[in-house]
């Protein structure tokens, strides 16, 4: 979660926890889950939501593989190669007992 507004002028109290705050997308999408947070100076700022990852699954028997980590694609993009491999052959796409 990361605090995106911070804005006191912004802020309009219409009861016990909510605001009336700008957000980045008016949808309520999959991507635009919020939920409001009460700082340590008592604002009220919203906090996004980002999604649950998924753990790489074997491409032939389903099962999760070993020591590739679970994170959201973008942050698959950006490890090393041996972050996301492990030392086999077809290791970051099969288990070891499918190969």
């Amino acid at each position: 979660y990361y605090i995106t507004n911070n804005l006191s002028s912004n802020l309009y109290h219409h009861g016990p926890e909510q605001s009336n705050l700008p957000t980045r997308l008016s949808y309520n999408t999959k991507s635009n889950k919020t939920h409001l947070t009460k700082t340590p100076g008592g604002k009220l700022v919203v906090h996004y939501a980002t999604k649950k990852t998924q753990i790489s699954k074997c491409g032939d028997c389903k099962l999760s593989l070993r020591g590739i980590p679970a994170v959201r694609p973008v942050k698959l993009a950006s490890l090393s190669r041996r972050v996301k491999t492990v030392n086999r052959a077809y290791g970051g796409s099969k288990c070891g007992k499918c190969v």
